[in-house]
This record gives C-alpha cells, structure tokens and sequence, in this order.
C-alpha cells in the first residue's frame, strides 16, 4: 500500500489505494466495505470514495448484507460479467481462440486452420471470426474489454511493435494496425509469457517464483518474479529456446546453431510422421525407433531443464503442445532430470495445468490486469 510522505503525491495515494481495492475484490469476489478498511488498512471514508467510483466504472455492484443488529453492511461484488476478453494465439498453422470472462473463466473457445499472412487480410479475417463469435452471443463492441494476441516471438510494448517472430517470418511489425482493423483494445504478447502469466494468475497464486517453459513447434519461456512476468533489459528475458543446447549443432529456425529449440521443438517429432505430433506417439509404442528418437528427446529436454533449475533455483513448469503428451512418462522425465542435477534437493518440476488454450487465456488476462490497473505504463 503506498502511502502519503515525501515523493508520494496525493494522486499516486487514490491510485495506489484504488488499484488494491479493486484487486482484492477481484480476489475474494465480496467483501463489505468494513472489511475492505480493515484488510487494507483504510478508512471508510476513503473505502466509501473508492467503492463508489469503481461502481461508477461497472467494476462493482453494492447489496446489503445481512443484519447483525447493528447497521446493515453494504457488501461489495466484484462484476467478472461486466465485460468479456477475446483471446488469440497466432501460429505459422492455426489460430486458437477464446472468449473469457474477467475472472478468466473460459465461455468459448475455437480452433482453425488459419495459416499465418503478413497481409493484412489475415488480420480482416480474424476480425470476422472474433465478431462472428460476438453475433452468436449476442455481444457488442462495448461488452468486449479487448483481444489479446499471442505470438510465437519477441514483443516491445513500449514501440507497439512485434520484434522478431521467427516461425511466422515477422520483423519489426507496428501491431497499432491490429487495432484499428479489429476496432477494440489490442494487447500483443510473446505466447510463452502469455501462457506463463495464466499460469501465474490463475493456478499458482501460493507460488511467487518461477519459470514456464512453452513447448510447441517454437520453444520459449516466461519467467515469473513475485506473480509477475519479468522481462529483461530488451523484453527477451525467458527466451529459453535460443539457448545453446548442443554447440555447433543442428540448425535453428533463428538461424543460429544448437539451439534448444532446435533439439527441443515439437517438429523434432511430428515431422518424424507426417507433422501429426499425436501420431508420432500413437505410433511410437509399436514402432522401436520412434521410442528411441523419443528417448534421446526426452534427454534433450531433462538437460535444458536442469540447466535452467540449477542456475535459477525456482521451480519449473512445462507447458505448450508436449505437456498434453509427457504425463506417461513424466516420472522417468524427473529422474533424468534429478540424475543430471549436482544437489541432493529434489528439483520442482511440474506439467501446466493451464491447458491448451493456456496462451489464449494469457493474452486474454493481461488486459484484465490492465483493467485492474496492476500493468502501468501498458
């Protein structure tokens, strides 16, 4: 909580102070405005003051609550239906959708096989799904918080610019074009960090530290510092994938050699059987090599894992494509990764449980927290 003192101007006070209102409602759903002062340290004046303008912005509904003999309590309710968020992942291959709610409970979600233009018609297309979606469900522009879009590469909010986006051959892309064609509020956000974040806020709130690590045909990562996505100097922080693996070794899509990615990436296996990943292990089972090609896989993966586990000493969660395939042999995956570790801790390695729309649901949630006025600047 900030308070007011030297450098703290009254305005930074209300905004600070409104921000932790609005996101512990957001977290406890209820509260009266007696115990919004009492968690928070506030006086009900200023509770009274901030309740009613986060009302005013349809944040909140008032309803008494019960009598205990004294003043009935006004009770304060977080609106998770006041306005939906679409979600978008972009591929080289498909476009994966979601509709949420603000609590980021998933309404809709789709699939379809929208390979990748730089031409603005795949953005023209996009927008006829997304307000295909909002006929359907009777929604309007003004019902719909934003889009959040998530792509396999390198994002800078500060330029409203896509970086560097290797698997869909994307360089120095103005997003601000998105927006004007979808004619809503566009956050754009590298896909591991989108679904890191939907780890992070919605299924690891105990757990402050962190690193994701997003396994599809690109290999990136998020990492999580105190719930929150920390991105380095350049916004490259948690590009795993690029990281060397095998020096001198196979070809990156970025154009380096040995690359994690390189070793690491689902197409290492789904090109083995037609690029169908869910073939490669039906069929590994009966097919030897295939098994072995999965075994030195694995040990590929345990290596770039307990890299990351012993430098940084935080726990490790798995996520993308291969989570939804890694779970039969997920014990024998921790003791190739435990045999590679030097300590005799155990290291905390885990499956995502953000699911396959976890991106989606990421790119979704950001504009939540901007919503929630917890991403500054954003």
């Amino acid at each position: 909580m900030v308070r007011s003192g030297a450098g703290v101007n009254n305005t930074s006070v209300r905004a600070e102070n409104r921000r932790q209102v609005a996101y512990l409602l957001y977290q406890r759903g209820a509260l009266s405005k007696q115990a919004i002062a009492r968690e928070l340290g506030l006086s009900i004046p200023t509770v009274n003051l901030l309740v009613s303008q986060l009302k005013e912005e349809g944040l909140l509904t008032l309803q008494s609550g019960a009598s205990t003999g004294g003043r009935i309590p006004e009770i304060a309710h977080f609106r998770y239906d006041s306005q939906y968020v679409f979600g978008l992942e972009v591929t080289d291959h498909h476009l994966r959708i979601v509709l949420i709610d603000l609590a980021g409970t998933p309404l809709f979600h789709a699939y379809h096989d929208l390979p990748f233009r730089k031409e603005q018609s795949y953005w023209i297309e996009a927008r006829s799904l997304l307000y295909s979606i909002m006929k359907q469900r009777n929604l309007t522009p003004a019902n719909i918080l934003g889009v959040g879009v998530a792509i396999p590469g390198v994002v800078r909010w500060d330029l409203h610019q896509m970086d560097f986006a290797p698997t869909l051959d994307l360089r120095y892309f103005d997003y601000r074009a998105v927006e004007d064609i979808f004619v809503l509020p566009v956050i754009i956000e590298n896909e591991a960090n989108a679904a890191g974040f939907a780890e992070s806020w919605l299924q690891s709130r105990d757990q402050a530290d962190g690193i994701y690590l997003s396994i599809n045909k690109g290999v990136g990562g998020a990492v999580i510092v105190d719930h929150a996505l920390s991105y380095g100097i350049n916004r490259r922080s948690g590009e795993f994938g690029h990281m060397t693996l095998v020096p001198g070794g196979r070809r990156c899509s970025c154009g380096k050699e040995g690359c994690f990615e390189a070793y690491c990436s689902t197409r290492v296996l789904a090109d083995l059987t037609g690029g169908d990943l869910a073939a490669f292990f039906r069929r590994k089972g009966e097919e030897p090599h295939l098994q072995q090609v999965w075994e030195t896989y694995l040990r590929y993966l345990a290596q770039a894992v307990s890299n990351i586990y012993v430098a940084l000493d935080v726990p490790v969660v798995i996520g993308g494509d291969i989570a939804l395939y890694l779970g039969n042999d997920f014990q024998h995956f921790i003791d190739m990764v435990e045999a590679m570790i030097p300590f005799s801790s155990h290291p905390y390695v885990s499956l995502s449980s953000a699911g396959a729309d976890a991106a989606c649901v990421g790119a979704a949630l950001l504009l939540v927290a901007r919503r929630l006025q917890l991403l500054p600047g954003v």
